[in-house]
C-alpha cells in the first residue's frame, strides 16, 4: 500500500480515493492527471543529480 502513496507523490498525482468503501468492499480510485508538474520535474532532475544507489527518500 506505501508504494500507491509514493508512486502518487512521485508522479506529481492526487492520493488514491478510497471514498466509496464500506464495511464490506474497498471501492480505490486513482486519478491519472498530474496535478503539479513542476514537481515531477524536481524530483526528476534531483533523481537525476543524485549519486547511484541515492534515493528520493533521502533528500
Amino acid at each position: 500500500m506505501d508504494k500507491m502513496f509514493y508512486n502518487c507523490i512521485m508522479e506529481g498525482k492526487a492520493l488514491p480515493d478510497y471514498s466509496g468503501t464500506d464495511p464490506y468492499q474497498v471501492n480505490l480510485t486513482f486519478k491519472a492527471p498530474i496535478l503539479d508538474a513542476a514537481f515531477v520535474i524536481f524530483i526528476r532532475n534531483e533523481q537525476n543529480r543524485s549519486p547511484p544507489g541515492r534515493t528520493v527518500e533521502r533528500l
